[in-house]
């Protein structure tokens, strides 16, 4: 079961295209500790196994994501899309040698659409007046 629906940009999804020419089936993790602007760690599926505390995240292509439970708990209502962007990736990660790395960024969706329907609600700082 996966937690999290990802976006792609067109270069992140052209770099794991290329990396799975060149290294076959491919996965991402990421690592507990998060922020965004983070950079997920790109492996052979071979080299990867996840341990009790990790969870599908989501699937990018045919590439699964992995992280923990904790850390899909966090990005529950976000929108979460996956770029890369010239610079340095962690030194373990398939996308070393390319320039590139691999990179998170989180947006809070929106919980409610207002539409002509319903009443704005009234801001607390006018109920406490």
């Amino acid at each position: 079961m996966s937690f999290m629906h990802f976006t792609v940009s067109d270069r992140a999804q052209e770099l794991l295209e290329n990396l799975r020419q060149r290294y076959g089936a491919l996965v991402l993790h990421q690592s507990p500790i998060y922020c965004d602007g983070f950079s997920p760690v790109c492996l052979a599926a071979g080299d990867f196994a996840p341990c009790e505390a990790e969870v599908l995240l989501g699937q990018i292509g045919e590439v699964p994501y992995y992280g923990s439970y904790a850390l899909a708990q966090y990005w529950r209502g976000m929108s979460v899309e996956l770029d890369a962007n010239p610079g340095t990736p962690s030194p373990v990660s398939l996308e070393r040698e390319t320039g590139l790395r691999l990179v998170l960024k989180t947006h809070r969706r929106a919980r409610h659409i207002r539409t002509a329907r319903h009443k704005p609600i009234a801001s607390t700082a006018r109920l406490a007046a």
